[in-house]
């Protein structure tokens, strides 16, 4: 008896963890299309190449299984429908899913009514572009959340 109910939570074990899934979205954006070059970052060339080898050495994650959206790759629609698509409907219960994002932040002016500040936490795109009165392109932590 105990050796069928060893058995049997060794099968399940086996099935659950073949089952789960892998998928990963690694934004970096250094330079971006209408900003002056003094504000171009240095860093994501470097950061999402070294995420990436962590994901695959140290948690596992398959090379496939991970999508690279990098500085002129990066644009606005480019990070949401690989949110949409890649990270979202691609993900079952069980999956392991990383998002990391590697550019400038930035606030802008809240149109929701939910910040105390009157501001929303956003990311800077490849295609940010100054708009009137703030910047456009950028995605509001309210869009994060909505999707998520």
């Amino acid at each position: 008896m105990i050796r069928c109910a060893a058995a049997l939570l060794f099968s399940l074990s086996l099935f659950s963890g073949a089952a789960a899934a892998d998928r990963a979205l690694l934004i970096g954006i250094g330079t971006y299309a209408s900003l002056p070059e003094k504000m171009f970052l240095e860093g994501p060339k470097n950061d999402v190449p070294l995420i990436e080898k962590l994901l695959k050495e140290k948690q596992g994650y398959a090379a496939d299984s991970i999508r690279v959206l990098l500085d002129k790759d990066a644009t606005r629609a480019a990070i949401l429908a690989s949110i949409d698509e890649w990270l979202i409907a691609g993900t079952q219960p069980g999956d392991r899913v990383y998002i990391y994002f590697s550019g400038h932040g930035l606030q802008v002016k809240e149109v929701s009514g939910d910040e105390e500040d009157g501001l929303d936490e956003a990311l800077s795109t490849y295609d940010i572009a100054a708009g009137d009165g703030d910047w456009t392109n950028v995605i509001l932590d309210d869009e994060i959340d909505a999707m998520l």
